[in-house]
């Protein structure tokens, strides 16, 4: 699955403030990233991709931030989020990004996001590429031991999720 994310800019201007990125698992369960400081020249895709992979659990290990646009470009500024893990199949939740909210992550263990700068006016991600997997428990080779939350892989295959094959049986 991919989305594309589009944070709009009400002024030209140097850029001021920061956002924080908030994404749903496939539990249903909202992780919100740290504070992501938004600069001219200094703010990169490769810092967004951290700020989601740093999320608790591993819960979006293989995820990639696709290139934000021109550092020159006073307005919008545009990047992709491409989910990849077979971890995270189906369609995931549209990310939403926080602005101008002190808020921290529902674990309390991320930075504060202090209020945003009055240069920044909207942010937003729509679904660029639908996914093309289905969201299924243990991706279907295996059953999900819910009280201790992990799969029961079936003979042959392995893995968090049973992700992995090991021989064809």
């Amino acid at each position: 699955m991919i989305q594309t994310c589009t944070l709009t800019f009400g002024s030209g201007g140097p850029v001021t403030g920061a956002m924080a990125l908030k994404l749903q698992d496939w539990t249903g369960q909202i992780h919100t990233t740290r504070a992501i400081a938004l600069t001219h020249g200094t703010t990169t895709s490769l810092g967004i991709q951290e700020a989601i992979q740093a999320l608790p659990n591993n819960v979006f290990e293989t995820v990639s931030v696709g290139a934000l646009t021109s550092a020159a470009d006073t307005t919008n500024w545009v990047w992709t989020i491409t989910f990849t893990s077979t971890e995270n199949t189906g369609a995931i939740p549209l990310v939403q990004i926080v602005l101008g909210n002190s808020t921290t992550d529902d674990h309390g263990n991320q930075p504060l996001l202090a209020s945003v700068g009055t240069t920044i006016s909207a942010g937003s991600c729509v679904q660029q590429t639908a996914a093309n997997t289905e969201a299924l428990v243990c991706s279907g080779r295996g059953n999900c031991k819910t009280d201790e939350g992990l799969c029961q892989c079936g003979r042959g295959y392995y893995g968090r999720a049973c992700e992995y094959q090991t021989s064809i049986q």
